[in-house]
Parts: C-alpha cells; sequence; structure tokens
C-alpha cells in the first residue's frame, strides 16, 4: 500500500474537519449540562472552533494545495474507513434505538470515530492514533457513566465533551505547529 505524502495543506484541511467535528461534539455534549454551562460551553465551542477554522483557513491559503494524487482523502483507504464507519455508526445507533438504549448512541459513536482513527492510524499516519484512543476513552467512560446509574444526560455530557476537547486539541496542535515558520 502506497501511503499518500504529508501535506501541509492537507493537514489543514484536517484541522478545519476536526474543529467543525469538534463543534458538533461539544453541541451534542452540552446538551447533558444544566442550561447556564451547557449555554456557556456551547457559546466557547463556536468561538474555539471558528477561530481554529479560520486559521487554518489562512494558513492554508498561503500553502500549495495538495494534489489528489498525494491527498489522504482521495486514498482508498480513506475511502474505506469512512463507508464502513458509516454503516457502522448508523447500523449501531439503529439497534440502540430499537432495543431502548438510544442514551447510549453518543458513547456507540465515539466508540466508532475513535476505531477509525486508529485505522487513519495504520493506514496514513501514527498522529492519529492518540485520537482515536482518547475518543474510545470517553465512550468507555460514557458507557460506563450509564451503568452505573447515570442519566443519558451524563452519558452524553461525558462522552461529548471529552470528544470534543479531543478534536479541538489535534485542530489546535496542527494549526499552531502549521504557524511556525
Amino acid at each position: 500500500m502506497t501511503v499518500p505524502r504529508a501535506n501541509p495543506a492537507g493537514a489543514l484541511t484536517g484541522a478545519m474537519i476536526s474543529a467543525a467535528f469538534a463543534i458538533a461534539w461539544a453541541m451534542w455534549g452540552a446538551s447533558g449540562l444544566p442550561s447556564t454551562a451547557g449555554a456557556l460551553i456551547r457559546i466557547a465551542a463556536v468561538v474555539v472552533g471558528i477561530a481554529l477554522i479560520a486559521r487554518a483557513a489562512v494558513l492554508r491559503r498561503g500553502r500549495s494545495r495538495p494534489d489528489l494524487e498525494g491527498s489522504i482523502f482521495a486514498a482508498p483507504a480513506y475511502r474505506w474507513i469512512v463507508a464502513v464507519e458509516i454503516l457502522a455508526l448508523f447500523g449501531g445507533g439503529a439497534i440502540l434505538g430499537a432495543t431502548g438504549k438510544s442514551a447510549y448512541t453518543i458513547a456507540w459513536f465515539a466508540f466508532i470515530v475513535g476505531v477509525h482513527f486508529l485505522w487513519f492510524g495504520r493506514a496514513f499516519w501514527t498522529g492519529f492514533y492518540p485520537i482515536g484512543l482518547i475518543l474510545i476513552a470517553g465512550a468507555m467512560a460514557g458507557m460506563i457513566t450509564g451503568l452505573a446509574g447515570g442519566s443519558a444526560a451524563h452519558i452524553r455530557g461525558v462522552t461529548g465533551l471529552t470528544a470534543a476537547a479531543d478534536l479541538f486539541g489535534a485542530s489546535a496542535w496542527t494549526v499552531l505547529r502549521s504557524d511556525r515558520p
């Protein structure tokens, strides 16, 4: 298998995607918090996410565009991993809903997204491994929270905010690394 070349513009595209998904995870996780705390986290997530996306976009503009052949987004392994991920997300979500366990959907999603990053680590770059492991740890923490008697809101808070922090961290690391001369 040919591993796509590292490309700074492609990494910054990944940082923008990561920040956007971090906002979504924060919104989902904050829905498990009391209204004031949830509102503050949502506002902070949007501000941080937009700042990361904007900075990555500015930095990306100054870089050469990844050619299609050199981008992980065009790699067959990328397409397979994402296709399997989507099937697992929605298949597992449907099963959880049908069995009355929909409170665990967020933990399932975080687990599957974590596994997707582990596959990315194997196929493309080992730096994806910690991202995947933290997502899986957040999924497990959310599941344990529920099994210990926590409510659906608690499961959402633990899992969603762990996932958001992980993806914000990955995005920020890429942006800061790319911002150096």
